[in-house]
C-alpha cells in the first residue's frame, strides 16, 4: 500500500548530471554526488537560492567516485539518518533515484530502510516507504 506522505528527497549519483541540477523543482531536498561538473553547479546554486531549512542541495562522496550503485549504497543510510522516521517530521516517503539503474544490492538495501521500488527506467528509478498498516 503506498503511503500517504509525500514527502520527497531527490538522490543524484550521476557525476555527468551538471546542469539538470538547476532544473530540478525545488520542492524536496536533493543529495548530488561531487563531480567536476555537479560540485560547481550546487556551488553556485547555494548561492542563487535561498535555502529553506528542510530543503536544499547537500554534495556527497568521495573525489574517486565510485559506481552510481556505489555511491547510492554507500549515501543510503546517511538519507535514512537525516530524513527518515526517526529524523524528520514528515519523514522522507518518496526516494527519486539518478544516475543508475536499480540492481538487487539496491532493492536489498532500500528494503531495509522500508522502502520499495515503484518506477524504474534506465538510470533513474523511485521508491516509495512501505505502509506501517
Amino acid at each position: 500500500m503506498k503511503s500517504t506522505n509525500t514527502a520527497l528527497v531527490r538522490i543524484v549519483v550521476d557525476t555527468e548530471f551538471g546542469e539538470r541540477l538547476a532544473e530540478l523543482p525545488q520542492d524536496a531536498p536533493v543529495w548530488i554526488i561531487n563531480s567536476a561538473k555537479n560540485t560547481p553547479v550546487a556551488h553556485r546554486l547555494w548561492t542563487e537560492r535561498p535555502k529553506p531549512s528542510h530543503l536544499g542541495i547537500t554534495t556527497f562522496g568521495l573525489n574517486t567516485p565510485l559506481s552510481g550503485e556505489d555511491e547510492f549504497l554507500v549515501i543510503i543510510d546517511t538519507i535514512d539518518l537525516h530524513h527518515g522516521e526517526h529524523s524528520a517530521s514528515p519523514p522522507c516517503s518518496i526516494i527519486k533515484i539518478y544516475g543508475c539503474s536499480n540492481s538487487e544490492k539496491i532493492t536489498d538495501a532500500i528494503k531495509d530502510i522500508n522502502f520499495t521500488v515503484t518506477e524504474e527506467s534506465q538510470f533513474e528509478f523511485t521508491a516509495i516507504r512501505n505502509s506501517n498498516d
